[in-house]
This record gives structure tokens, C-alpha cells and sequence, in this order.
């Protein structure tokens, strides 16, 4: 299973997300869910 969610829907000081650290915990979210895709758009 995977997660379809936008880059940009991820908070970040610039009021649009980033690849940044909040990309980086929102994959480590994935990993604990069992999650193995992040669809981007």
C-alpha cells in the first residue's frame, strides 16, 4: 500500500513544502505505518 499526498502539503517555515527535514520525517511516518509508496505530485 502507499500514500498519495503532495510535496507541497507538507508544512514548512516558507508555507510550502519542501524536500526538506518534514519530507524526511513524513517517510519514517510511512515506514512505521508499513507503508512502501509515497506517490508525489
Amino acid at each position: 500500500m502507499g500514500v498519495l499526498l503532495p510535496v507541497f502539503s507538507l508544512p514548512s517555515p516558507y508555507g510550502i513544502g519542501t524536500f526538506g527535514k518534514e519530507a524526511f520525517r513524513f517517510v519514517d511516518f510511512l515506514a512505521a505505518g508499513k507503508q512502501a509508496y509515497w506517490q508525489m505530485l
